[in-house]
């Protein structure tokens, strides 16, 4: 499977040429550039994993930052997490009767949903395609940090572009799906975008970008 970032208007998208169900490794891209996907020889998947192959297929771009960190919590959750899951269980089961026992029944829950996230980790780290900031720096694109001003009040605001589940608005990461994001994709420098707002529409000029 090949896809590669085209624009639609001035919305960033994923453009699939081929499809299949199955799953690959963490990719790289450029924001304008196109990937390679990795080849398991054509094979397909059985009944009871598609549902999981589909699930990580969807390409999920992220940037640099946002894999060391997804890494990161996977290697947390794998390890320390599962430790003392461990010790958490043993210890409920020296309590004694586990049908009686809900300190036991209690950590398997929490046990269930821990390896749940680590799946979930998991499909997206397989979905991950690390995608850089354009070269240049003179355009909008994905993993750019723009600085803009808003054109009524005159307040700055500076934001980074980022992957759907590395956003973060208090802390200035857009997701590139947002309408800001989508608004400023694309643009250079001195442009003025028109963004829909809930008491009408906001106008943010760039002021600079990175």
């Amino acid at each position: 499977m090949m896809r590669k970032w085209v624009t639609i208007g001035r919305s960033f998208h994923w453009h699939p040429l081929t499809s299949s169900c199955r799953a690959g490794s963490t990719r790289t891209s450029s924001a304008s550039g196109s990937k390679q996907m990795p080849s398991n020889g054509g094979a397909g998947c059985g009944a009871a994993s598609c549902d999981d192959a589909r699930m990580a297929q969807r390409d999920e771009a992220i940037t640099p930052d946002g894999l060391q960190a997804l890494k990161a919590e996977l290697a947390e959750l794998e390890g320390r997490a599962r430790r003392r899951m461990a010790a958490q269980l043993q210890a409920a089961r020296e309590l004694g009767d586990l049908k009686e026992n809900a300190d036991y029944h209690i950590a398997k829950e929490e046990q269930a949903h821990l390896e749940t996230r680590i799946k979930r980790l998991r499909a997206r780290l397989s979905a991950a395609v690390v995608t850089e900031p354009p070269a240049s720096g003179d355009v909008v694109g994905f993993g750019s940090t723009v600085h803009v001003v808003d054109v009524e009040s005159g307040r700055n605001s500076t934001y980074t572009i980022v992957g759907p589940t590395e956003s973060d608005p208090g802390s200035g990461k857009l997701s590139a799906q947002s309408p800001v994001a989508q608004a400023l994709l694309g643009r250079k420098p001195a442009d003025t975008v028109t963004v829909p707002a809930p008491r009408g529409q906001r106008r943010l000029r760039v002021s600079r970008i990175g």
